[in-house]
């Protein structure tokens, strides 16, 4: 059962930069090889099919141009963003619904799908709304050997943000106001801004209807959090940590707070407290498999918008687990390294994810973040990480100058050089550390 994933955002009102900031860590099996890959926007011939992960639906006219973070077998994303700096992300929920009988789509199908098709967080959120009434999500009886759950995500472009639950065919949505996080666990009760049409009639049919409420409760009437995994996987605790540690800077946010999140190992019993690094359980924001757990962060995204095109927004992508690892700049204005994309069931040398994957399994064998080899990895990995940093918003300024000049090859050379050669300097760095350890 999946027990991991947070994501959280951050408005413009929010951070130093007045951008919105996104943030996602995907907790997946701890072998579950999960790359990043470069979709061109495509146009689709009248009445035309798309095949999802188990259903078929009607495919779109145009579909955008995007990036998503995808499990080596799967059709949808766990998280990705798109040439409208759209991002998703999403999370596994659990309903009260029995399992249906036939699949209907995926949550990482659904995460696609928006990112596909919608040019805004709000057309996003409509896209998504509407396949969920129309085709489903969810649990159910013929899991084709995969693991499914009702879904929740966070939708957000430069200028707002969304958060989506679903339960079944019933939906409900919320529009962000500054900061939020969500976790493995339903978190709109009656502060809803829209809500599926069915899901009074729905609740009441199953005698699941509060009557004293004056507005549907959507937690309180779907939410089944009594489900063996729910609290095992500590999804409230690591809410309330998200929540309250975005609040405590709130205005003063930025990529490093962002960054020092995705790699906390808190256990959320005191969710103001600083950022902990050394864990003492695998159930925190960043995730370790080990003896009572087979997921891992498998891979963590932020995404820094930009709303003044004074620059390109920056998508910083990390393979594996993030408090040993390196977050990589992606451009969607570039091209990805093709290396980057590789992705397999088996070990592959070849493979980024896998290496990294390596370093994870010989630092797990210490049982200790404390140990030598943890430092040795986190110190190789820094002074790439700061170059990065301050490189990159940088290049994103020229990408962005020349774009405004209708230079957009220029640009796409400019980002697509940078990526590449980002790509090799972490490439060569992680073989020499998994020598080294």
């Amino acid at each position: 059962m999946a027990t991991g994933c947070d994501t959280f955002v951050a408005l413009g009102n929010s951070t130093i930069t007045k951008s919105t900031i996104f943030a996602k860590n995907s907790d997946r099996p701890k072998d579950e090889c999960q790359t990043l890959i470069e979709v061109p926007r495509l146009n689709h011939e009248t009445n035309s099919i798309v095949k999802c992960q188990f259903i078929e639906i009607p495919q779109s006219e145009t579909t955008y141009r995007h990036f998503g973070s995808q499990p080596y077998w799967l059709w949808g994303y766990e998280h990705g963003f798109n040439e409208h700096q759209v991002v998703i992300g999403n999370e596994a929920v659990h309903s009260k619904f029995p399992d249906n009988i036939s699949p209907g789509l995926l949550g990482m199908d659904l995460v696609r799908l928006g990112l596909e098709r919608g040019n805004s967080a709000s057309s996003a959120v409509n896209i998504i709304t509407n396949l969920i009434s129309k085709y489903g999500q969810g649990k159910f009886t013929k899991n084709h050997k995969s693991s499914n759950y009702d879904n929740s995500f966070i939708v957000a472009d430069p200028n707002e943000a969304y958060i989506v639950e679903a339960a079944n065919k019933e939906w409900v949505t919320k529009k962000i106001d500054s900061t939020i996080g969500i976790s493995n666990i339903y978190s709109i009760n009656t502060d809803w801004t829209n809500i599926s049409s069915t899901a009074k009639q729905t609740s009441i049919e199953n005698k699941w209807y509060i009557e004293s409420q004056e507005r549907l409760d959507f937690f309180k009437t779907f939410s089944n959090d009594e489900i063996k995994g729910v609290k095992e996987g500590r999804g409230e605790f690591r809410r309330i940590r998200s929540c309250t540690y975005l609040n405590l800077f709130k205005g003063k946010l930025d990529l490093n707070i962002f960054l020092s999140l995705l790699k906390d190992h808190s256990n959320g019993e005191n969710p103001s407290e600083n950022i902990q690094l050394n864990y003492s359980n695998n159930r925190s924001i960043c995730m370790h498999y080990g003896e009572n757990s087979i997921s891992n962060t498998a891979a963590s995204l932020i995404a820094d918008l930009s709303q003044d095109k004074n620059r390109t927004a920056i998508y910083w992508c990390s393979l594996y687990t993030p408090c040993i690892g390196i977050f990589i700049p992606i451009f969607c204005e570039g091209n990805l390294p093709e290396k980057l994309s590789l992705k397999s069931k088996e070990f592959s040398k070849e493979t980024l994810w896998w290496k990294f994957h390596s370093i994870n399994k010989k630092i797990n064998e210490d049982n200790n973040t404390k140990s030598s080899k943890t430092e040795f990895v986190r110190s190789s990995f820094l002074p790439i990480q700061k170059t990065f940093i301050k490189d990159s918003y940088i290049i994103a300024k020229e990408a962005q100058t020349l774009i405004n000049s209708g230079q957009k090859i220029k640009a796409n050379n400019l980002l697509s050089e940078y990526m590449n050669n980002s790509f090799k300097k972490v490439y060569n760095l992680t073989e020499e550390i998994n020598k080294l350890i």
